[in-house]
């Protein structure tokens, strides 16, 4: 999936006991942490409002490729919503993955991959 509000993902391999995601470098890190810097922990409303935006835009497009986001917030240790540069990126390789032991006999489909 190639979108400009979505975190690329190049790869994934497995254990036994985990699945490593081959990730784009967020380089901004975590919204969350980002929020928490402001003044009263609160973005500016035209800041907010474009972060909103970009995550619409991200949203639709997964929609229209039948995937959909299901646990959407700034403070998920797996950095649902990270920033590159100062654009909003969303992740949603875990939860695509699913869970863990199903991955060997379900692999991702060739369309998820950034190939």
């Amino acid at each position: 999936m190639r979108h400009p509000n979505i975190l690329r993902m190049y790869g994934y391999f497995y254990d036994e006991a985990r699945v490593y995601l081959i990730l784009e470098y967020a380089a901004k890190g975590e919204l969350y942490k980002e929020l928490q810097k402001q003044e009263n922990h609160r973005f500016e409303e035209k800041r907010a409002a474009g972060y909103v935006l970009q995550l619409s835009r991200a949203l639709d497009y997964c929609h229209k490729k039948n995937v959909i986001h299901r646990d959407i917030k700034p403070e998920v240790h797996q950095d649902v919503l990270s920033m590159r540069i100062s654009m909003l990126v969303i992740t949603l390789w875990g939860h695509v993955l699913g869970m863990h032991t199903a991955l060997p006999r379900n692999p991702l489909p060739p369309f998820l991959l950034d190939k």
